[in-house]
């Protein structure tokens, strides 16, 4: 064996130990806030008292086994035009706590069921197509992966 030979061997080996540390590491990263499951939105819309369309939303939202490292939830919606870009609407961060979550701006209702949770928002003009992501926020301000649903 040459000398390259051991050289090229031994940068092999320290890039090999470079990629695994760092897909252990980016794992365990991703497992400090769990993400939510599943996210289905319903959309109620209604007439206001000056006869304009409004709506509100309704995020479904299923819970991991483990919910105790959620302290906040973080709920965005966006309008989508006809040439499919986005446009921000709302972005709200709610407390993981029944009581404060009702006290947040935009919030009109926040209840669990077993392994789901139910929050929802309102009221804005009536939008017929939607994207809405909900992520998890920990203690640490640590966001989880977004659920996505889009209409």
């Amino acid at each position: 064996m040459t000398s390259k030979d051991k050289i090229m061997g031994k940068l092999k080996m320290s890039l090999l130990t470079l990629l695994v540390s760092f897909f252990l590491t980016s794992s365990l990263l991703e497992s400090n806030v769990p993400a939510p499951q599943s996210l289905v939105v319903t959309l109620t819309g209604y007439r206001d008292q000056d006869n304009t369309l409004k709506c509100k939303l309704y995020y479904m939202i299923t819970l991991p086994k483990d919910a105790s490292a959620i302290t906040n939830i973080h709920l965005t919606l966006e309008k989508i035009s006809e040439d499919n870009k986005t446009e921000r609407i709302s972005e709200i961060t709610v407390p993981f706590d029944g009581l404060e979550a009702q006290k947040v701006n935009g919030v009109v209702s926040f209840y669990t069921a077993k392994n789901l949770l139910y929050i929802g928002i309102g009221e804005y003009d009536f939008l017929s197509r939607y994207q809405c992501k909900v992520a998890f926020i920990n203690k640490a301000g640590e966001k989880s992966q977004y659920a996505i649903y889009k209409k």
